[in-house]
């Protein structure tokens, strides 16, 4: 009878231990939530990012729009100048 009550005491000894948080479920849990809000700030700084990257692409469009803009205008003027090119030397041969 004795060793069966000492067997019964140490089996709810052990399943008591084996039930509760150890140190080491404990700590994992903690490393757990703490990698939780790493995460969680790591996406919030993703978002913020992308936002930028976005921003920045919108100023690279703009950018090359007004590089067009401005090759159209460097175009233009080349021929203003060519044809006033043109125009000074027929003007200087009518007047030899």
């Amino acid at each position: 009878m004795r060793q069966v009550i000492n067997g019964f005491f140490l089996l709810t000894v052990f399943f008591l231990n084996s039930c509760g948080p150890n140190k080491e479920l404990i700590s994992t849990r903690a490393r757990v939530d703490s990698l939780g809000n790493v995460v969680g700030q790591l996406n919030v700084q993703v978002k913020q990012l992308n936002g930028q990257v976005n921003q920045l692409n919108g100023s690279v469009t703009a950018s090359h729009a007004q590089i067009a803009q401005l090759k159209n205008q460097n175009d233009v003027a080349m021929l203003e100048a060519s044809d006033c090119k043109k125009a000074k030397e027929a003007v200087a041969r009518r007047m030899e």
